[in-house]
């Protein structure tokens, strides 16, 4: 993501808020792409394989390098990882707060 702040037009100014966080208001983020989701807008859907079994919920996407990764916290507090990729993920519904998912054979055992 690349952005500018209003007032802060040098390097100098920039430095200054290194290590700071930024923050912007929801309705001032653009809107996305079809097939395309803002993290926080994924955090607490539901995930469900596609026999309607509950899985647990979205606690975070992380990325270690190797592509995106939803982190799922199961009803007994474990979570585990699913990659996010077309032979994972079925269908996400953001209105719902519903991932279906279709998790590689062996990956849930």
């Amino acid at each position: 993501l690349i952005g500018k702040l209003q007032e802060c037009d040098s390097i100098n100014c920039a430095e200054k808020l290194n290590g700071k966080k930024i923050f912007i208001d929801k309705d001032n983020i653009p809107k996305v792409k079809k097939n395309h989701f803002y993290i926080f807008d994924l955090i607490d859907c539901e995930v469900k394989t596609s026999n309607n079994k509950l899985l647990g919920n979205i606690i975070n996407i992380d990325n270690f390098g190797a592509g995106d990764l939803i982190n799922i916290k199961k009803t007994n507090d474990k979570s585990f990882y699913i990659p996010m990729n077309e032979d994972n993920i079925i269908n996400i519904d953001i209105n719902k707060k519903v991932v279906i998912v279709n998790p590689i054979k062996g990956m849930l055992d």
